[in-house]
């Protein structure tokens, strides 16, 4: 057994859940420390070449930790080299797994779908949660490098401050785009931010849900040809400020019962003829909207009772779920669109 540097060390060896192309699979058989290379199958720490996987905890006596003292190795020497980041190309977290990042780490991701390496076309996920990751008051940073097309996020994950790009002196890192992959879930604490200005993430191409669970936070604008989020869940504490306007693919879900100045957001309903799309809560009985434009199939209210100013029925139908009401208070137009639904809907003459 030996950390980095030692030429003497025992390997352990364990059958992972997924075959990989130079594999680094976690094997813990020694203790929780990143850097010791007898914790894994490869016999050194990852770095941004390692496709890593975290197997079912019954396949580790100890978890993996990543602190102050947590690097990476050399591609030549195996030698760790600086300890400020943890680097990876893929990481997968298996169904009881658990990873813990200690405070203020850094991890960054450089790998993507459609990868080209020396052996052929790779197709993965940069990160893929099925586990517990521990993020701390860690960041997470997705570079998409080369010929990768984007990073991806796939499962149900938790980050506290998430950045996508880097400092591009390479001309092989151009920018950066992180997608969110059909059925994920990500759920940030603190931060979303990115490097440089044509850096991107897409939070609308596949289903998926941006939750945002911190205190105070800042609701980012997505931009390029990725404007929107496909579901929007706010469930944070504190004060939490909102765009201009909010382009909604999916479904709103609103968790929030103060600090949140949702009242005076335009809330845009922009899913596929086909999608029908909801406002939920966990929490709330009530909410109040300005603004709301439908241009989709359907949108469904399951508020016990939502409150709209104005709203746009541009295309599709404004439902009133079981056992709700929706009360327009102010302005309803209508292009090619519908009020329906099962529960009721208010008519209110605007105060004078």
């Amino acid at each position: 057994l030996a950390r980095e540097g030692s030429t003497t060390f025992t390997k352990y060896w364990m059958v992972s859940e997924k075959e990989y192309t130079d594999d680094y699979v976690w094997l813990g058989a020694v203790d929780s420390d990143w850097n010791n290379v007898s914790n894994w199958s490869a016999s050194k720490v990852p770095n941004e070449t390692a496709d890593v996987l975290i197997p079912s905890a019954i396949r580790y006596d100890f978890p993996p930790i990543i602190d102050a003292t947590s690097g990476y190795s050399d591609e030549i020497s195996n030698t760790a080299v600086g300890f400020e980041e943890v680097r990876m190309r893929t990481l997968e977290i298996a169904a009881t797994a658990v990873l813990t990042v200690e405070d203020g780490k850094r991890i960054k991701m450089y790998g993507g779908p459609n990868q080209s390496t020396s052996a052929g076309n790779i197709n993965f996920t940069t990160w893929f949660d099925s586990g517990t990751f521990i993020p701390g008051t860690g960041t997470v940073q997705f570079i998409t490098a080369g010929e990768t097309t984007a990073s991806t996020v796939g499962g149900s994950t938790r980050f506290y401050d998430l950045i996508i790009g880097d400092a591009y002196g390479d001309p092989a890192y151009e920018h950066s785009i992180l997608q969110l992959q059909d059925g994920s879930r990500v759920e940030v604490e603190h931060t979303i931010s990115f490097h440089e200005a044509d850096d991107y993430i897409d939070t609308r191409s596949f289903p998926n849900t941006i939750a945002y669970v911190g205190a105070n936070q800042e609701v980012i604008t997505t931009r390029g040809d990725y404007i929107g989020y496909h579901s929007l869940e706010l469930s944070g504490t504190g004060t939490t400020t909102l765009p201009a306007a909010i382009d909604i693919y999916g479904n709103l879900i609103v968790n929030q019962d103060a600090g949140l100045n949702i009242t005076n957001t335009p809330i845009n309903f922009y899913g596929l003829p086909t999608t029908d799309q909801f406002i939920l809560s966990d929490v709330l009985t009530s909410l109040t909207l300005n603004e709301v434009e439908v241009n989709n199939k359907q949108v469904t209210s399951n508020l016990e009772t939502l409150t709209i100013n104005d709203l746009d029925l541009v295309n599709g139908t404004f439902r009133a779920g079981d056992n709700a009401n929706v009360i327009l208070t102010n302005l309803l137009t209508k292009t090619n669109g519908y009020l329906g639904g099962t529960g009721t809907i208010t008519f209110e003459a605007p105060d004078v």
